[in-house]
C-alpha cells in the first residue's frame, strides 16, 4: 500500500499540472498522507475536499471529465452519469464496465499507469454505449408477472 500511496502521490502531482483535479479525501487517506508527509504535497498541486456525501460526489462526478477512485461504487455512478472512469485496482470489480470500454482498471502502484489511463480517459473516449444492467422496465415486468400470477389463482 505504501507503494501505491507514492504512485497516486505522484500521479496527481503530474495530473494536476494539466488538468484541475478535486480529491474528496477519505479520513484513512488522510491520516497515511500526513503520516508520510505527503499532504503537503498533494495540497499544493490538488483542490483536497472533505469527504463528500453521496449527492455531492454525485454533483463532483457529474462536473468531471474523468473520475480516478480505488472505490468499487464510483465507476459504476460514473457510468451512469456517462463520465469515464479510472480504477485504481489490480482486478476489475465491473467487468461490464471494462468491457464496454467506460472504465479502466489499472496497477495502483504504478503512476506510469495511472497517468496513461487517466489521459486516456480525459480524452474524451468514454466507451461503447450499452445497457449491462438492465434498460430499467424490470420493476414493470416483475409488477406485470405478478398481477398475471394473482389473476390466474
Amino acid at each position: 500500500r505504501r507503494e501505491n500511496l507514492d504512485a497516486i502521490v505522484e500521479a496527481v502531482k503530474i495530473l494536476s499540472g494539466e488538468t484541475n483535479v478535486v480529491i474528496p479525501l477519505h479520513p484513512r487517506t488522510r491520516a497515511a498522507l500526513l503520516k508520510r508527509d505527503l499532504l503537503t504535497d498533494i495540497r499544493e498541486s490538488a483542490r483536497v475536499v472533505e469527504p463528500a456525501s453521496y449527492l455531492r460526489m454525485l454533483s463532483l462526478i457529474l462536473g468531471a471529465k474523468a473520475v480516478v477512485s480505488d472505490s468499487g461504487g464510483i465507476p459504476k455512478e460514473a457510468f451512469y452519469l456517462g463520465i469515464p472512469s479510472v480504477t485504481l485496482r489490480s482486478e476489475a470489480i465491473w467487468t461490464e464496465l471494462v468491457d464496454l470500454g467506460w472504465t479502466r482498471t489499472v496497477d495502483p502502484g504504478s503512476s506510469e499507469s495511472i497517468l496513461s489511463a487517466t489521459r486516456s480517459a480525459l480524452q474524451g473516449d468514454p466507451g461503447r454505449p450499452g445497457q449491462p444492467y438492465g434498460d430499467g422496465t424490470s420493476a414493470r415486468l416483475i409488477l406485470d408477472e405478478l398481477i398475471k400470477r394473482f389473476a390466474q389463482a
